[in-house]
C-alpha cells in the first residue's frame, strides 16, 4: 500500500516546497490577535435595503396609534345589540386623519371610514354593505340585521398590532422592503445594521488576460472573475475586485493580499484544516478565526470529520444568508442542533457543540 506522501507525489501540481503543517502551525500562532468588536452603521430607511438589523427597533409608539375602524361603515355601542333588528339614526361621520368631535347617545351611530378614530363611547363596527339605509329628509336610519355582530367587531385596538416600548425588529432581521414599510410607520428614520460582508477576491496565472487584452498564445480571458462578482454583488456582498494578479509569491503580496487585507477586516477560516494549511497566514496579515465543530459522544465533545464537513458548509450559507460580517455575527449560528459555547471558545477560534438525541 503506498504511502500518503507517495500518493501526494503522484498527484498532478505536487509542490515539494509547499509549507509543511508545523511551519503553517507556526503562522497562525503568529497571527492570532484579539478581534475588534463587531462593525455597525447607521443608514437612512432608503439605503437600508436588504441590511441586516444591528439593534433591537423598538416602537416609539403604539401600532395603530388609537382604536379605529377597519372597514367604512358605522360605528355604535355594540352593547345596544340583542335578538332583534337594530334600528340607529346616524348622528355624523368620522373620516380618517380627523377625529370627530361629539357625542353619541343610545339609538344613534356615526358613518365611520376605514383608519378613521372611533368616536367616545362606540365599539362596534357594521360595514355598509350589510346594512340598509332609509333617508328620510335631513334624517338618515341605518338598519343592522340580528345575530350579524358581536360586542367590538370590526374595531382595531390601540397598540393592537404593536405596543410601544416593545421591538418591531429585532437583531439579526433582514430589512425587506415591507420591513421598511414596518419602520417608517414608527416614524423611524434611520436603522443600526451590520456591515456589509466584504469579499475581497483576485485571479491569478500568467496566462491570464484582462478585458481588452490583446489575445496572445497560450492565454485565456479572465472570465471568473466577472462570474465571482457576480454571485457576491447578488448576495448583497461588498465586492472588492483585485483584478489579475502574476503568478509570482512577491506580486500577490504586495498587488492582492496586503490591500485586501487592508480592507477586508479578519478572515473566518471555514476550510479543512488541511486545505488551509496551504495559505500564507503571513501575507494575509489580518486575524484568522477558526470555527470548530464538535459532536456529544462517548461521554465527551470531539470533532467528527464528516458532520463538520457538513456543518461548515452550513455555516457558510448562513453567513451569506445573514450577511454576517464580522465574527461576532456568527454567534447565533443554530443549525441542525448546533449552538456556540463561549465557556470552550476564544476570540480566535469559535466552538459550536450538539448532542443529538441518544448521544
Amino acid at each position: 500500500m503506498k504511502s500518503l506522501d507517495e500518493i501526494a507525489q503522484a498527484l498532478q501540481g505536487f509542490d515539494p516546497q509547499a509549507l509543511s503543517v508545523n511551519k503553517a502551525q507556526e503562522f497562525i500562532q503568529h497571527l492570532v490577535q484579539t478581534l475588534p468588536a463587531i462593525a455597525l452603521e447607521e443608514l437612512p430607511l432608503m439605503q437600508a435595503l436588504g441590511r441586516i438589523v444591528a439593534e433591537d427597533i423598538i416602537s416609539p409608539i403604539n401600532v395603530p396609534a388609537h382604536d379605529n375602524s377597519a372597514m367604512d361603515g358605522f360605528a355604535f355601542d355594540g352593547a345596544q345589540l340583542g335578538t332583534s333588528p337594530l334600528k340607529l339614526r346616524v348622528v355624523g361621520k368620522a373620516l380618517a386623519g380627523k377625529a370627530w368631535q361629539g357625542s353619541v347617545a343610545r339609538g344613534e351611530c356615526v358613518k365611520i371610514m376605514t383608519g378613521a378614530v372611533m368616536p367616545l363611547g362606540l365599539n362596534t363596527v357594521i360595514a355598509q354593505e350589510f346594512t340598509t339605509v332609509n333617508t328620510s329628509g335631513i334624517e338618515t336610519i341605518v338598519e343592522i340585521p340580528a345575530g350579524l355582530l358581536q360586542i367590538g367587531d370590526n374595531q382595531r385596538k390601540a397598540g393592537e398590532d404593536l405596543q410601544r416600548g416593545l421591538p418591531a425588529l429585532t437583531v439579526g432581521n433582514t430589512l425587506t422592503p415591507a420591513a421598511l414599510g414596518l419602520v417608517a410607520s414608527l416614524g423611524v428614520a434611520k436603522v443600526k445594521v451590520y456591515r456589509q460582508l466584504r469579499v475581497a477576491y483576485f485571479s491569478t496565472g500568467d496566462e491570464v488576460l484582462s478585458l481588452g487584452d490583446a489575445m496572445r498564445e497560450g492565454a485565456v480571458y479572465d472570465s471568473n472573475r466577472y462570474t465571482v462578482f457576480g454571485l457576491l454583488s447578488r448576495m448583497g456582498c461588498e465586492v472588492i475586485d483585485m483584478g489579475v494578479v502574476r503568478d509570482d509569491p512577491a506580486a500577490l503580496r504586495q498587488e492582492a493580499a496586503e490591500r485586501a487585507a487592508a480592507q477586508a477586516g479578519p478572515i473566518v477560516n471555514l476550510a479543512s484544516e488541511e486545505y488551509f494549511k496551504a495559505v500564507d497566514l503571513k501575507a494575509l496579515q489580518v486575524p484568522v478565526v477558526q470555527c470548530v465543530f464538535e459532536e456529544f459522544k462517548a461521554g465527551k465533545y470531539k470533532i467528527i470529520s464528516f458532520n463538520a464537513k457538513r456543518a461548515r458548509g452550513l455555516m457558510a450559507r448562513y453567513a451569506v444568508q445573514k450577511k454576517i460580517s464580522q465574527p461576532a455575527g456568527l454567534l447565533k449560528f443554530n443549525l441542525e442542533g448546533y449552538a456556540y459555547d463561549a465557556a470552550v471558545s476564544e476570540p480566535d477560534r469559535l466552538v459550536f457543540r450538539r448532542k443529538l438525541a441518544g448521544a
